[in-house]
C-alpha cells in the first residue's frame, strides 16, 4: 500500500492508548541508554527481499495517550464519550493557560522517569471542563514532539512528515495541533488502523491473494494531511509552558 512506502525508514512513536501498565520492559536493554535509538527495539519484515516494512531505525515510547482521553471520560466524567473530546476541545479558543502533564504511570522518551506523577498547571477562576479537555488532548501531542525532537537529535535529521495512525488520529483537532506543535506536515491514511491491515496484508501475501507487495499499492486509498497553521512565536511559548510543567511534573523537593 502507498502507505508502506512512507514507513520504509524512520523511526515509530509508540503511544499507549489502552491499558495502563507500570514502566514497561524495555527489550535488549539493561537499563535506559544515553541515546533515544536504542532504548526500544521494533521489528521489521522482508518479503521476498523486499524490505517493505523496515520500521526499526529507532523508536520512543509515550506512556499515555489515549489513556489520557478514558482518563476524562471515566475519571473526571467531562466528556461522555472518546469522540466528544474533540468537539468540547473546539468548543474553547485555547486552553486557557492550562497545560496537563499526563504522567499517570510517570513520563516515557525521552524523560524516562518513573517517579514523576501527572500535573495540571494554569488554573485560574476562569477555567472549564473545556480547557482541561484541550489541554490534555494537546498533551499527546506534545509529548509526541518530544519523542520527535530527541530522534531529530539522534539522527542529525529534520522531521518533514510525520505519518499516524490508530484510534485517536480520528480527532481531528489532535491531528491539526500535532502539525501546528511540530511545524511539519501530519499524514493519516484512509485506513487508521494500519497495524491490522498490515497483518491483513502479510497474511494475503503469504496465501496468495495477493500476488506481490505492488499489488497492494495499487489498494492505496488517498491520506489526509494535516499542515501546520500555528505561527512561530505561539509554538514557542506552547513549548515554552510544556517545559516549565513537565520540570514541576519531575520536580523533586529535598529529603530533610
Amino acid at each position: 500500500a502507498r502507505w508502506t512506502e512512507y514507513l520504509k525508514e524512520g523511526g515509530v512513536i509508540v503511544t499507549n492508548t489502552q491499558r495502563i501498565d507500570p514502566m514497561p520492559v524495555i527489550t535488549g536493554a539493561a537499563q535506559y541508554p544515553e541515546n533515544l535509538a536504542e532504548k526500544i527495539a521494533s521489528l521489521g519484515v522482508k518479503i521476498d527481499a523486499f524490505d517493505c516494512l523496515s520500521l526499526a531505525r529507532e523508536a520512543g515510547s509515550v506512556f499515555v495517550a489515549g489513556a489520557v482521553v478514558q482518563w476524562l471520560r471515566d475519571g473526571l466524567g467531562v466528556i461522555d464519550t472518546a469522540a466528544e473530546s474533540e468537539r468540547v476541545a473546539l468548543s474553547v479558543p485555547d486552553t486557557g493557560g492550562v497545560t496537563v502533564v499526563p504522567a499517570f504511570v510517570g513520563l516515557g522518551a525521552p524523560h524516562w522517569d518513573a517517579e514523576c506523577r501527572g500535573v495540571i498547571g494554569g488554573i485560574t477562576r476562569g477555567t472549564t471542563a473545556a480547557h482541561i479537555v484541550r489541554a490534555a488532548l494537546e498533551s499527546v501531542a506534545l509529548q509526541a514532539f518530544d519523542v520527535v525532537h530527541a530522534m531529530e537529535q539522534d539522527r542529525r535529521a529534520v522531521l518533514t512528515r510525520l505519518c499516524v495512525d490508530g484510534g485517536m488520529s480520528a480527532n481531528d483537532f489532535l491531528m491539526q495541533f500535532q502539525a501546528d506543535i511540530l511545524g511539519t506536515e501530519v499524514v493519516r491514511p484512509a485506513v487508521q488502523e494500519t497495524t491490522a491491515l498490515g497483518a491483513a496484508y502479510l497474511a494475503g501475501l503469504a496465501c496468495g491473494y495477493y500476488r506481490d507487495v505492488d499489488s497492494l499499492r495499487r489498494n492505496g486509498e488517498e491520506a489526509r494531511v494535516f499542515a501546520p497553521q500555528m505561527e512561530d512565536a505561539a509554538r514557542a511559548e506552547k513549548l515554552r509552558a510544556w517545559e516549565e510543567a513537565l520540570g514541576r511534573a519531575m520536580y523533586r523537593a529535598p529529603l530533610r
